[in-house]
C-alpha cells in the first residue's frame, strides 16, 4: 500500500468517521490551531465538449472538525455570468455541523442546512435578499451526507467517507482496504429531497491523463431516488489519482465530463 494512501485514508477517517483507524490522533491534534490542506485545486465543468462553468475548491481539517468551501463560476459566453459559493463544515466525528450555499450573482438567494437534532435537520431556504427564509424539517441524522449537485468536491469527500468506511488497521498495524458497495444516505439542497447514494468500486483503470496514460481507481455512484425528483449527477463514474484525490467525473446521461486542472 502506498505510504500517501495510508496517511491520507487514516486522516480522512478522523476527520470523517469516528473508527478505530484514528488511534489517538486527536489528542495528539488537538492543540494544532493552523488548518491542514486536505486538498484544494479547481475543476473544469464540460457539456457537449464546451467549457460552461468551473469550480474553486478548499478542503481543510480544523482540530475541531473540517471544512469544504467552494466557488462556481459560469464560463460559457453562451450563459448569463454567475457566481455561487458554499461551504460545509462537520465535526471531527463526520456528523454535519452546517451547510451554507449562496447565489453571488444574479440573484442573492440562500440555503442554510443544519441539524435540529439526533434525527432531523432543518432547511433554511431564502428566495431573495427581502424575503424571509422558508424553514423545511427533514427525518435525516446529522450523519446524512450533503451532495449539492452544483459542487463536484463534496462527490470527492462523499468517496473519502466510502474508502474509510471500507478500511481498518490489521494486527501489523497496517491499514487494509476491502471497499464493497455501500448505500449511504445523502440530502439534496437544491431539491430539498433525500437521496441513497451507492457508490461501488470499480478497480483500477487505464486513462489518459495531462498527456500520458495512467492508472486510476475508478467508482461509480448512483442514485437511488425515493421520489421522483432526478439530481444532476445521478449517475457517474468517478477517477483518482494515485494520492486520492478526485480527477474527472463522467455524467454520460449528460454528456457532462469534469476535470481537475
Amino acid at each position: 500500500m502506498r505510504p500517501m494512501f495510508s496517511q491520507l485514508v487514516r486522516s480522512l477517517a478522523c476527520v470523517m468517521l469516528s473508527v478505530a483507524v484514528c488511534g489517538a490522533a486527536d489528542k495528539k491534534t488537538e492543540n494544532k490551531v493552523a488548518p491542514t490542506s486536505v486538498d484544494t485545486g479547481t475543476f473544469t465543468i464540460i457539456v457537449s465538449g464546451h467549457k460552461v462553468a468551473s469550480e474553486t475548491f478548499h478542503v481543510d481539517q480544523h482540530p475541531d472538525g473540517s471544512t469544504i468551501s467552494s466557488e462556481l463560476k459560469t464560463d460559457d459566453p453562451g450563459l448569463s455570468k454567475a457566481v455561487q459559493n458554499s461551504e460545509m463544515s462537520m465535526q471531527p466525528n463526520g456528523l454535519l455541523k452546517k451547510y451554507t450555499w449562496k447565489e453571488v450573482t444574479p440573484g442573492k438567494s440562500q440555503i442554510v442546512v443544519e441539524p435540529q437534532d439526533e434525527s432531523f435537520m432543518v432547511s433554511h431556504v431564502t428566495e431573495n435578499a427581502t424575503t424571509p427564509a422558508k424553514d423545511t424539517v427533514h427525518a435525516l441524522a446529522p450523519g446524512t451526507s450533503i451532495l449539492d449537485e452544483n459542487f463536484y468536491s463534496h462527490m470527492e469527500v462523499l468517496t473519502w467517507k466510502y474508502m474509510a468506511f471500507g478500511c481498518k488497521q490489521n494486527a501489523q498495524g497496517q491499514t487494509e482496504c476491502k471497499w464493497l458497495p455501500l448505500r449511504m444516505p445523502i440530502f439534496v439542497p437544491h431539491q430539498q429531497q433525500s437521496a441513497i447514494a451507492e457508490m461501488t468500486y470499480k478497480g483500477m483503470t487505464k486513462m489518459n491523463y495531462n498527456g500520458k496514460e495512467q492508472e486510476f481507481k475508478t467508482f461509480s455512484l448512483v442514485l437511488e431516488d425515493p421520489s421522483d425528483f432526478k439530481a444532476e449527477g445521478g449517475n457517474c463514474l468517478l477517477w483518482f489519482n494515485d494520492e486520492n484525490k478526485l480527477v474527472r467525473v463522467l455524467i454520460a446521461s449528460d454528456n457532462m465530463e469534469v476535470l481537475r486542472d
